[in-house]
């Protein structure tokens, strides 16, 4: 069995469910359809993960590609395209889309409005999970970062993490062609495995407050907490 595979084909399945249950609650069959597409794909990845045949790079790519389709569609929709913001919630284990700035405690899973801001809480169960499992052994974050980025996935030639007035900087130095497919999408997988290793380090919920993309790099900063 490979388990990034079975846990990126969960992944899948679980963030498709919470689009299919808004598509069905704002009547909006393209949302549902994606959904259901992607559910499929989820499984097949999922099961190729349990079986264990290689390879499946591509797909995985078209899984990103599904997944930035509608993820596209429903963030417009709820207008926050354009300058949302991203923050994983630790003790929920949730990535967050809003686009001003919202706390972990009074948000839920799914899709909602808090102090009349809109949100998209997508739960990342399976994906904290194999952060924690795969790192646990660990003590430093940047040896964890690398295991992640550079040993286990080979999104990156290396990994640097620096402190600067009070929040986190995570860069990723040289980027190969995948982590910048993958850094091009609105769900953005490099951000996400970056901030659950953060949240999973630090027990604390975290949030983008900067990105930066370079022709092979991608910088990140990052605040920890409330």
């Amino acid at each position: 069995m490979e388990s990034k595979y079975v846990i990126a084909g969960l992944a899948i399945n679980t963030i498709a469910a919470v689009f299919a249950i808004y598509g069905v609650l704002t009547s909006s069959y393209s949302v549902i359809g994606s959904a259901l597409s992607a559910i499929v794909l989820g499984v097949v990845i999922t099961v190729i993960g349990v079986t264990h045949v290689e390879p499946v790079e591509e797909l995985l790519r078209h899984y990103v590609s599904d997944i930035d389709l509608f993820s596209t569609r429903i963030l417009e929709d709820m207008g926050i395209m354009s300058e949302h913001r991203v923050k994983t919630c630790s003790e929920k284990k949730l990535l967050v889309f809003f686009e001003k700035n919202i706390s972990c405690d009074n948000v839920s899973s799914g899709i909602g409005v808090l102090n009349n801001t809109p949100y998209i809480a997508i739960p990342i169960v399976h994906v904290m999970e194999y952060v924690s499992n795969n790192t646990e052994e660990l003590r430093n974050l940047i040896d964890k970062l690398k295991l992640i980025f550079v040993d286990i996935s080979s999104i990156c030639k290396g990994v640097s993490v620096n402190w600067e007035n009070d929040t986190l900087v995570v860069e990723l130095v040289k980027v190969l062609d995948r982590g910048q497919n993958y850094v091009n999408t609105p769900v953005n997988l490099v951000r996400l495995y970056v901030l659950a290793i953060i949240s999973s380090h630090f027990k604390k919920d975290a949030e983008i407050l900067e990105e930066t993309r370079t022709q092979d790099g991608y910088r990140i900063r990052i605040k920890t907490g409330d």
